[in-house]
């Protein structure tokens, strides 16, 4: 490789002319990018680089093959939906989504009517809470080192109001809120 074929133009690389014809020469006879590449010493992005940039050197790779040769220029016949093989029936295929859909609004509205009868479980007041009912507070009322946990799911909410330590919720309470994950 000579030495003096490649000039530096600001970031870009200039290379000869001389230079240009061999790589062309190489890449014209079936030479790919990562041999032009080891040659010269360069990266194959280089190569495709000047390939791209100079087509008049560079002839292009593509073939004059038909796009579908296997099947002689015809386009392939697809063997899932072949000529053999029903269609599906879109309207069947439409009913399952429709179950489905069917089955899931069923399911909110029945979690509606629990929580709006009284009986859902995110409505039941826990048996320890029960008993703090009578010490809560109103959010309002709450002073800066007092427990925030919820105790009931209905209007006026009531807050525990134990004294914290600087936490968000006292140590009865924290133990419900913060789930330890175990190590794996």
């Amino acid at each position: 490789m000579n030495v003096h074929t490649k000039v530096k133009h600001g970031n870009q690389v200039a290379w000869d002319d001389e230079t240009k014809r061999k790589m062309a020469t190489i890449w014209n006879d079936g030479g790919s990018a990562s041999l032009i590449s080891a040659r010269f010493g360069l990266s194959r992005t280089a190569v495709l680089g000047l390939v791209h940039r100079n087509p008049r050197l560079f002839k292009s790779k593509k073939t004059d093959t038909p796009r579908y040769s296997r099947t002689g220029g015809r386009k392939p016949v697809s063997k899932m939906f072949g000529e053999d093989r029903p269609k599906p029936n879109h309207a069947q295929l439409g009913n399952k989504a429709k179950n489905t859909r069917k089955a899931r609004m069923e399911a909110v509205q029945r979690e509606a009517a629990e929580f709006q009868s009284g009986t859902s479980p995110m409505l039941q007041i826990a048996p320890d809470d029960a008993d703090r009912l009578n010490t809560g507070k109103e959010m309002i009322d709450l002073a800066r080192n007092e427990c925030r946990f919820g105790l009931n799911n209905s209007h006026p909410f009531i807050f525990c109001a134990a004294p914290t330590e600087g936490a968000v919720y006292c140590p009865h309470h924290s133990m419900r809120a913060y789930v330890i994950r175990e190590a794996r």
